[in-house]
């Protein structure tokens, strides 16, 4: 033992100057790898991402807000660019030209500040997309999409015309038109249903150009065209031909909802004259009367 010790200390006394420069210099390497551990927390606070990836707001909802975070806390300012997309347009809201986004040294949240215009427009509800991006953006938390869900009723829908009486001799040309009581930013479908005295079809009373009204979206009116047709058929002295707005969509039904038309007969009820024949008859003891009408000779 005593011999291991000596040799021992023969042996480090041999190598102390080659081992001093190595153990001079462990000291500085653990302090430089703390110094740079600090560097990494105080570096810039990390980067932004939305709170929330949805949103909803009605279109009256007016000033809305949408916050962003960042992901550590403190740091430096942190800013990202915003660009906007969506089926919403600048005649939907307003955002002041907004093209970035900041959240200040040492705070946690941002907001982007958006203003929502409230048109009187029945549509469908809308949407606007929120982007964030460059290196202060989140990859996992740069989209954010807000709806704005439309506040505005139906428009109600009626017919602005009638007519007549009309001689069907005439064969005239009539709009029918569905009229909306305020511009819609949706197309309106009218269906009409056709009742009366009068037939509508070809070879008939009139004929109506299509079964529905479409009125486009901004637009307020729109009409088809009700064509009456000279028959040559004996008939009532005037017909009404009867014109119903039914089931409408994208409209409720307004005031008015039916369109009358009165169609005047030019050939008379019969094309022969009327043959009249009378007398009397006796059988027995009793006797009576009888009459008789015939056209072209067939009974009435």
């Amino acid at each position: 033992m005593i011999e291991f010790l000596s040799n021992w200390s023969k042996m480090m006394k041999a190598h102390a100057l080659t081992l001093l420069p190595l153990l001079l210099l462990l000291p500085a390497c653990g302090s430089g790898g703390g110094g740079g551990g600090g560097g990494g927390g105080g570096g810039g606070g990390g980067v932004m991402g939305f709170v929330t990836s949805l949103s909803f707001s009605s279109e009256a909802g007016g000033a809305f807000h949408v916050f962003v975070q960042r992901s550590s806390a403190g740091g430096d300012p942190l800013t990202a660019t915003l660009s906007l997309g969506g089926t919403a347009t600048f005649n939907d809201y307003s955002s002041d030209a907004v093209v970035s986004v900041t959240i200040p040294a040492g705070s946690a949240i941002g907001s982007i500040t958006i203003s929502l215009n409230d048109d009187l427009l029945h549509e469908d509800s809308e949407w606007i997309s929120f982007f964030l991006s460059g290196e202060h953006a989140d990859p996992t938390a740069n989209v954010h999409t807000m709806t704005i869900v439309d506040d505005d009723g139906e428009p109600e829908v009626s017919f602005t015309t009638s007519g007549g009486p009309e001689n069907e001799a005439d064969t005239a040309a009539i709009l029918l038109t569905a009229q909306l009581d305020t511009v819609s930013g949706l197309p309106a479908v009218v269906p009409i249903v056709a009742s009366g005295e009068a037939s509508e079809g070809a070879d008939l009373d009139y004929t109506l150009a299509a079964s529905l009204i479409t009125i486009p979206a901004g637009q307020l009116a729109a009409s088809v065209t009700l064509q009456i047709l000279d028959d040559l058929d004996p008939e009532l002295p005037q017909e009404r031909a009867i014109l119903t707005i039914t089931n409408p969509i994208g409209a409720v039904i307004g005031a008015t909802p039916q369109a009358i038309f009165t169609i005047v007969d030019d050939e008379g009820l019969f094309f022969d004259p009327v043959n009249l024949t009378s007398g009397t008859s006796s059988d027995g003891d009793e006797a009576s009367a009888f009459c008789s009408a015939d056209v072209d000779g067939d009974t009435l």
